[in-house]
Order: C-alpha cells, then sequence, then structure tokens
C-alpha cells in the first residue's frame, strides 16, 4: 500500500496547486483510458463516497460530506466488465 499512499498524496498536492491544470490532465486520461477502467474508476469513486467519514465537519468541507453522502446513496449498479 506504499504506492497508494505515494499517489494519495501526489493527488492532495496538485489539488492543493494548480487543481484546474490537474483535472484538466485528469480528465482527458481518464477520457481517454480504456472503457473497462472508466467504469472502474467511477466504481472506486462510489466506494470512496461511502467511507468518508472526517473527524471534523465545517464550512470548509460540509458540502464535501454531503456530496458523498448523495454520491454513495446512488442506486447505479457499476460492474466490471
Amino acid at each position: 500500500m506504499k504506492e497508494a499512499n505515494e499517489v494519495t498524496k501526489e493527488i492532495f498536492k496538485q489539488l492543493n496547486g494548480n487543481s484546474r491544470e490537474f483535472i484538466k490532465t485528469f480528465l482527458e486520461a481518464l477520457n481517454t483510458e480504456h472503457n473497462t477502467l472508466q467504469q472502474l474508476f467511477w466504481k472506486y469513486v462510489k466506494e470512496l463516497s461511502k467511507g468518508y467519514k472526517p473527524f471534523y465537519v465545517d464550512g470548509r468541507n460540509e458540502n464535501a460530506v454531503e456530496f458523498a453522502n448523495l454520491v454513495a446513496n446512488l442506486k447505479t449498479y457499476l460492474p466490471l466488465i
């Protein structure tokens, strides 16, 4: 899991910097990735949303918590095909 930890830190580093450029680059990669991996990515986003329970909620992340709850409760099934 060391690699996952490093990737996670890099994502947050990018978000804390020039997030518009990061989002543009990330979307370009996502939109051209294999269809199965695109679906798997969104499945992971949904799973992350289900587990998103920040220690402290205030005005800086309350909308993120609300959004994650909405995504987590979507009835969409994303099979790995």
